[in-house]
């Protein structure tokens, strides 16, 4: 029961390949001299393969709980993931004379991402020389994973500076994922909407504040906006099964989540202020900062009673 270290080394096998492509582009397209189309696009593909061979000879026996003896062992791992980003918008600037400034965007972001991941393992292959997955030999197991997830958002922005010393921005966005169920009660049928507001005051650029010598800088701002969050694993809102294993002779299904088709976007509702401050020709900079925050419909994994079977 004492294996052979040079003989292990010489015979068994172990490598990992991977393999990474991705492209992006960024083309954009002026229409007139104030509205320009700019489209951002990323596909991005990820690929692992791994192996694994123990050999027969030179090796001790191992027991396996619940299975045997194991003389040798071979696994497989083959992982790919999948990655494409889009947002296309339109930005609109203009200068109405020498105190106005206007900017507004609007636009359109998909998302999406797709993983597999695929695990065999198999013992007794009976020979040094059997190191693939086959099937036929003695303890198979297999895993795997396959996950995909979707998310568009439309999107408008719009800002508005006044002699550089007073700044107004308000935006909206709705968004849909994926990750949320089918009777979805929030937002407009199952869609986030989620707004926001801010405002800003240079307060040093008034005529008044030109005899304080001290302060060079002085800035007030406040705002006030709803943010969604996703953040659950791919079909945790879905009832599904998982493939099992029965005492090395059958494949079965058993249930392994209990959906909510209710799910929906956890949306955090926040309202700040602050000043920025700048001393002595900024050589001392003071930020202060006061906020409040609400979060509902928080998203969160609810304990299931033993008889369902699961956690």
């Amino acid at each position: 029961d004492i294996g052979n270290p040079a003989a292990v080394i010489r015979y068994s096998q172990n490598f990992q390949k991977k393999y990474r492509f991705n492209i992006s582009v960024l083309p954009e397209l002026k229409l007139t001299p104030d509205l320009k189309v700019t489209s951002m696009f990323d596909y991005s593909l990820y690929k692992t393969i791994e192996g694994h061979f123990v050999p027969e000879k030179f090796t001790p026996l191992r027991f396996l709980e619940n299975k045997g003896y194991s003389k040798n062992k071979i696994s497989s791992l083959v992982m790919r993931n999948t990655n494409l980003f889009s947002n296309t918008f339109l930005t609109y600037e203009k200068k109405l004379g020498l105190q106005h400034q206007l900017k507004a965007i609007a636009g359109v972001r998909y998302i999406y991402n797709y993983l597999e991941s695929d695990y065999a393992e198999e013992h007794n292959s009976g020979s040094n020389n059997n190191t693939t997955i086959t099937g036929a030999y003695d303890f198979l197991f297999v895993d795997g994973l396959n996950v995909e997830t979707k998310s568009v958002s439309n999107y408008y922005q719009a800002e508005y500076a006044f002699d550089q010393r007073y700044f107004l921005t308000g935006s909206v966005s709705f968004d849909a994922s994926s990750r949320f169920g089918k009777n979805t009660a929030g937002g407009i049928n199952g869609v986030g909407v989620f707004p926001a507001v801010n405002g800003a005051w240079i307060i040093s650029s008034e005529r008044f504040m030109s005899g304080i010598s001290p302060v060079s800088f002085l800035k007030l701002r406040a705002g006030y906006g709803i943010t969604g969050n996703d953040d659950i694993r791919d079909y945790e809102s879905q009832t599904y099964f998982n493939s099992v294993r029965f005492i090395d002779r059958a494949n079965g299904l058993v249930l392994a989540n209990i959906g909510n088709t209710r799910v929906q976007w956890e949306s955090t509702a926040r309202a700040n202020a602050g000043i920025d401050l700048g001393l002595f020709n900024d050589r001392l900079n003071i930020q202060a900062d006061v906020f409040h925050s609400t979060t509902s419909d928080l998203l969160t994994l609810q304990p299931l009673p033993e008889i369902t079977g699961l956690g």
